[in-house]
């Protein structure tokens, strides 16, 4: 929904080849993420075939493992690339195939949690494999009211690393403010172009590792704040565009970018580190 159309006019029906509009339907299924019970499959869904037994040494040949039959009754959630052969989460009743999905243990996760759960798993993957975060480093993040952010927000908390979150410039950021301050936060910054009244907020505690959802002059921001040495991480990119680093930044102070995406982390690992990471 809250795409750009600048994002929407590279990818069809949208954009335009020989002004005019390409004839091409659009497959929208709304709804990505959500957690659901099997309530019927089709007949021995991912049951082993005995007939298939002869076959069962040959090269690439693998029967189903036991955890990932799916049965009625089992609990299960859409995997992060499930975009690209929508489920359809924003439903009662929804038909898709199994693969699309990943069998969970019912009482792992609160449901709340498991509906989620990209958000929660993007905050753990950014945390763990950037940035060499110890106790006591500090780090900042933009969109810190989304549900990432919050994540962040309460693993940095338990982890003891210090957070400076930047959010929306409105007239309601005194609330969010408090809400952020409930679930940890360290700092709660307003989110705008005044550079030299953000740089004196932060004073000394220079973050170690910074978390883009923006990019554009948002991200910008986020790298001038950095310690050298220190990593930018782009997670979401609302604005449509990178961020703009100066090259004194990348070959001065060392500044590294990444970009990281949950679901060709999850195609790379597999379905079984996905759950894995859900137990963690």
């Amino acid at each position: 929904v809250q795409t750009p159309l600048t994002i929407l006019t590279d990818f069809p029906p949208f954009n335009r080849t020989r002004n005019k509009w390409e004839e091409i339907p659009l497959p929208a299924v709304a709804g990505v993420e959500g957690v659901g019970v099997i309530m019927a499959t089709a007949k021995n869904l991912g049951r082993p075939d005995p007939a298939m037994a002869q076959y069962q040494n040959l090269p690439g040949f693998t029967q189903p493992k036991e955890e990932e039959i799916m049965e009625v009754k089992d609990w299960v959630i859409a995997l992060p690339d499930a975009r690209l052969k929508p489920v359809g989460c924003w439903s009662t009743l929804a038909i898709c195939d199994s693969k699309r999905l990943l069998k969970v243990p019912a009482q792992l996760l609160p449901t709340q949690h498991y509906a989620c759960s990209r958000s929660l798993c993007t905050a753990y993957r950014l945390l763990e494999d950037y940035g060499n975060l110890r106790p006591g480093d500090t780090i900042i993040q933009n969109c810190s009211d989304l549900p990432v952010g919050q994540a962040v927000i309460q693993l940095c908390n338990m982890l003891k690393i210090r957070t400076i979150n930047l959010v929306t410039d409105d007239e309601g950021f005194e609330r969010t403010k408090e809400l952020l301050m409930q679930l940890g936060a360290t700092h709660v910054l307003r989110d705008n172009s005044k550079l030299s009244e953000f740089l004196d907020a932060l004073g000394s505690e220079m973050p170690r590792l910074a978390l883009d959802a923006l990019g554009g002059e948002a991200g910008k921001r986020l790298a001038i704040a950095l310690r050298p040495g220190g990593t930018l991480v782009m997670h979401q990119m609302q604005s449509g565009q990178v961020p703009g680093i100066s090259p004194s930044l990348l070959m001065y102070q060392q500044i590294s970018m990444y970009g990281f995406n949950l679901a060709a982390w999850t195609t790379e690992n597999g379905s079984e580190a996905y759950l894995q990471m859900l137990r963690t």
